[in-house]
């Protein structure tokens, strides 16, 4: 995964940074006679992080080249699960996986004043970079933070009837690489760091339990489905962060907790020449961070929406067989707009013009919506060979979803060098994807 942004005009900069991972994993099924189905298996990942490459974009830029040094680490696990039909309407599965996590050693680790990489300032009244008392050396490639996961799994499926069932879940999961975004940032900035000395591995626990129903000899499917997860060591930035210029994250993230929950409704048709389905769901997440060191912590302490906080989420799938040949299907999909932190108020200190920005993600982007379609025409079918063109419309009707606001205060005569600053601000949407044509071809043999 490679991620590179430039930064313009003044002093421009192009930032870059990647991750990659090489994958080994080996899965068996064993059938224990007619009641138990067992899956079992083991998987190693190797994990290759660079954290970013920072130079300088044009000839009037003053950046510093500036290259951060890789970081690598190492995940293994192994599972063992058990698909066990007690009776003719009741399934029990349960399972356990393990794993563990280290980072290896590539560069010398900081040790920081009592342990802290960030301590509160109250002059201030925000957070600061810990001080750093000595530095220690690691042999190359030496395992770093060991981590241990023990993630049990539990569910239970009971077929009320012929039409009807209801399944109840509990499962427990660790997640040992952080992806940290910010949504201050007036880019939409994303940046993937592991576990590490001071940064704990995500732990999430989820209870779920659903109702599933058929109609219409079994055409059309029914289901609601209800669940609450609750996670640890939930990392995110300090008031002010800057995460772009910062190789040691560890000084700019203040550890929380968050829950999500929700209700997810779903219909199906999987029969006949119409076929598709309709989903909403009616969620909430959000986060808790409280202060160290006497610090009042993000918001107050107080619960906020995460960055993926989206109450509504409707999805509309249609797909239609014309004839043996040709098929078109539809794609609709609407969410509510992702939560943003956005400036209330301005002051101005020294000739500078200082923005106050609200408690963290108080407001909201625009609602995201769009419409896909597409065409598919078959081609040669054989027992060997099989194929088909797809020509697709993204975004039909070119929907500018925002990725994106900033605020920038409006010039006397628009030009940044020699326009006089008016005082007034204006909103800048920063958009992605408009309407995308495409054709494509798939071929299996």
């Amino acid at each position: 995964y490679d991620y590179e942004i430039t930064f313009y005009p003044g002093n421009s900069f192009q930032w870059n940074s990647s991750l990659s991972n090489v994958n080994f994993k080996a899965d068996f099924d064993y059938y224990a006679g007619e009641k138990h189905k067992i899956k079992f298996g083991i998987g190693s990942i190797l994990y290759q992080f660079n954290p970013g490459n920072i130079k300088p974009f044009g000839a009037n830029s003053t950046i510093n080249p500036t290259n951060y040094k890789e970081k690598r680490a190492i995940e293994n696990y192994a599972y063992l699960q058990d698909d066990y039909r007690i009776s003719n309407r009741l399934t029990l599965m349960y399972g356990l996986r393990i794993s563990q996590f280290a980072q290896m050693a590539n560069d010398s680790i900081p040790i920081y004043v009592n342990g802290k990489p960030v301590v509160y300032n109250p002059v201030i009244n925000n957070y600061e970079k810990g001080n750093i008392s000595s530095y220690k050396n690691y042999r190359k490639n030496e395992l770093l933070n060991n981590s241990f996961g023990f993630e049990p799994r539990l569910s239970l499926n009971y077929q009320v009837n012929e039409v009807s069932s209801i399944k109840l879940g509990y499962n427990r999961m660790y997640q040992y690489i952080h992806l940290l975004s910010t949504a201050t940032s007036p880019t939409p900035l994303d940046i993937y760091t592991p576990t590490s000395t001071f940064i704990k591995p995500q732990v999430a626990d989820q209870i779920a339990t659903g109702y599933f129903r058929n109609f219409k000899d079994n055409i059309f499917e029914f289901s609601v489905e209800a669940y609450y997860k609750w996670m640890q060591n939930q990392f995110d930035f300090i008031d002010g962060a800057s995460p772009i210029l910062n190789n040691s994250p560890e000084t700019i993230l203040l550890n929380g907790n968050a829950r999500s929950y929700g209700l997810e409704f779903m219909v199906k048709n999987s029969e006949g020449r119409f076929t598709g389905w309709i989903s909403y769901t009616l969620s909430k997440a959000e986060r808790r961070t409280p202060g160290v060191d006497g610090g009042r912590g993000i918001n107050n302490g107080a619960y906020y929406s995460t960055n993926y906080d989206k109450p509504h989420n409707i999805a509309i799938t249609g797909n239609y067989k014309i004839s043996e040949k040709w098929s078109i299907s539809a794609n609709f999909i609407y969410q509510s707009g992702r939560p943003a932190t956005y400036p209330e108020s301005k002051y101005t200190f020294n000739g500078l013009s200082i923005p106050e920005y609200s408690e963290r993600n108080a407001y909201r982007l625009p609602d995201y919506h769009r419409l896909d379609i597409a065409a598919t025409l078959k081609g040669k079918q054989t027992k060997r060979w099989k194929s088909q063109w797809v020509f697709g419309i993204y975004n039909l009707y070119n929907r500018q979803n925002a990725a994106n606001i900033t605020f920038k205060e409006t010039l006397t005569n628009n030009n940044s060098e020699t326009g006089l600053g008016t005082g007034n601000n204006k909103a800048n949407k920063l958009t992605y994807f408009g309407l995308i044509p495409s054709i494509s071809y798939e071929f299996k043999f």
